[in-house]
């Protein structure tokens, strides 16, 4: 268990210097969102450094990555606590939030146990063992990200297109223990889940009492679909994460224009299309969502300083090209994009019926989302013209854009629109990831924004 937690020390450390390197005092956020979010941009920076070293020839040892960031740590630490600000005398948790600490305490440490014991054996996690974990295995025991594996024919069932940030963070993980652990290594995704509780708990403290954000998180936390990823140990949980943290950066982005909140906005989502190809589309949605949002809402006087943050949005797809231009140059297709049949749109209008009558059903199934989705439905319908007016409609069309995409890709896949969209439940899956700021929306809804203090 030592070894395991000295395998995320330099991660950390990546994380927490870019962090302070590029925020505030006093700080934007709290002392858990800040954790959480060095946590997250810790993997990004962390496993697209293996990826880049390992197209160099750079061994993967953890003190010559590390150094330079430890450096840059040890100096910003020094800068800022010469220009230390007085930190603000914060009000004792009432009855209501101690029980739900404790409560979500509980649910951490029964998770981070059950990682340890979950069998992964069921033909349910085959994604666990036969892409993520065959990658990072080859990963780990080549010491590099293997040219081999992709090139061999007989690992074509495990997506070699499929991005590599969960690979390579299991990877790291068994480099650190120095065995191939399967049981240790899932215990990254109990972290994943408490960043993911903490990231959005920060979110709703910026426009909510502290005690309806425990409220919220907690609804959240107990989410049967989303404890049931973090034992999977599927890419769709650090998915979710990662598009959870994008999605309300960029949305507090084009409403204050805080520079820490774009730049989280776009490491996050960086993450997201680092773990899964969706969260490359996902990316582009929240920046021409939120990007149109922010020049709309800029004052006429300040057009101009939207014009200086335009270039920062493409820093995600010049931190990923190189891993496209690896696909490229070894010619690693998409296996799904070749599938798509965008002429038969016109054909397909039986589709439409049965598509929406099984998103229904997925989304008022509170075995898996407890009331998430029909709340949010019936709160619609009765807020429906706030709904449509800022800042909440931006919101709204965060969650409604990846959910309309989705659909239409089900109306023109030339498969079997009922095999493709119950194989492996696809349907809750591309749900998962949204379902945070689908929670988000609804607590929009249930008081109107706290007074700031």
């Amino acid at each position: 268990m030592l070894r395991f937690g000295f395998s995320l020390l330099p991660v950390f450390l990546t994380g927490a210097t870019f962090f302070r390197l590029w925020m505030k005092r006093p700080p934007l956020f709290s002392k858990a969102e800040s954790i959480a979010f060095a946590f997250g941009i810790g993997w990004v920076i962390w496993t697209i450094q293996l990826f880049y070293a390992s197209l160099l020839g750079i061994s993967w040892n953890p003190w010559i990555l590390s150094l330079p960031w430890g450096i840059l740590f040890l100096s910003s630490f020094l800068r800022r606590r010469k220009g230390r600000a007085p930190t603000s005398k914060r009000e004792p948790f009432n009855s209501v939030e101690r029980s739900i600490l404790l409560f979500l305490l509980f649910i951490f440490i029964y998770l981070w146990i059950e990682a340890l014991t979950f069998p992964l054996s069921y033909y349910d996690f085959w994604d666990a063992w036969s892409i993520w974990g065959l990658k990072a295995k080859a990963f780990f025991l080549a010491e590099s990200v293997d040219l081999s594996f992709f090139t061999n024919p007989v690992n074509a069932f495990a997506h070699k297109d499929y991005p590599l940030l969960l690979p390579l963070a299991e990877s790291w993980v068994y480099l650190g223990i120095g065995a191939l652990d399967e049981e240790k290594v899932r215990l990254l995704f109990p972290l994943f889940y408490g960043a993911l509780l903490a990231v959005f708990w920060g979110g709703t403290r910026r426009e909510k009492s502290r005690t309806e954000s425990f409220i919220l998180t907690a609804h959240l936390a107990t989410l049967p679909l989303l404890l049931d990823y973090t034992l999977r140990a599927y890419a769709e949980l650090p998915m979710a994460f990662y598009h959870t943290g994008a999605t309300l950066s960029f949305y507090f982005w084009a409403r204050r224009g805080a520079r820490e909140d774009l730049w989280i906005a776009l490491l996050f989502s960086t993450g997201e299309a680092w773990t899964k190809n969706e969260g490359q589309v996902l990316f582009l949605i929240n920046a021409f969502l939120f990007g149109t949002a922010r020049l709309w809402l800029l004052p006429k006087g300040e057009k101009k300083q939207f014009l200086r943050e335009i270039p920062l949005l493409s820093i995600p797809l010049l931190l990923l090209l190189p891993w496209w231009l690896f696909l490229k140059e070894h010619r690693i297709l998409s296996e799904f994009l070749p599938q798509l049949q965008w002429q038969v749109i016109g054909t397909q209008k039986a589709r439409f019926s049965l598509i929406f009558k099984t998103l229904a059903l997925k989304m008022t199934d509170c075995i898996r989302w407890n009331l998430l989705w029909p709340a949010l439905f019936c709160f619609g319908l009765l807020y429906w013209r706030r709904l449509l007016k800022p800042p909440i409609l931006l919101l709204f069309l965060a969650v409604l854009l990846p959910v309309t995409l989705y659909i239409f890709i089900y109306i023109i896949h030339p498969l079997d629109v009922r095999w493709v969209m119950n194989v492996d439940d696809s349907f809750l899956r591309i749900l998962l990831p949204i379902g945070p700021t689908a929670l988000f929306l609804l607590g929009s809804f249930l008081k109107w924004e706290r007074q700031e203090s």
